[in-house]
């Protein structure tokens, strides 16, 4: 493609990464927990068409702590079938956690 000047420029980018609708959540963790649905129950004001959902626990806060390594929250299975019903857009989630 051209840009101004007539410079040439590769496209050196997965478009699959770009996203343009995203969404940052807090469910507070201090302990390892499995992250469920009624964890997202409260909150309303998620886009429908978030294509990529950031997960906010505060766990980051833990990190030179054992219990980072050892009793870090966790998503439940359930979640992944009450994401793809409600937000068919999500391609991609993240969190503080490992």
């Amino acid at each position: 493609k051209k840009l101004n000047n007539n410079y040439l420029y590769k496209k050196n980018y997965n478009e699959n990464y770009i996203f343009n609708n995203v969404e940052l959540v807090n469910v507070p963790c201090d302990s390892g927990k499995l992250i469920s649905i009624n964890d997202f129950k409260n909150i309303n004001d998620l886009n429908i068409d978030v294509e990529l959902l950031l997960i906010k626990t505060g766990y980051e806060n833990y990190r030179i702590e054992d219990k980072y390594w050892n009793d870090n929250p966790g998503l439940s299975s359930e979640l992944a079938s009450y994401f793809r019903t409600r937000f068919k857009k999500l391609r991609c989630i993240g969190f503080d956690f490992i």
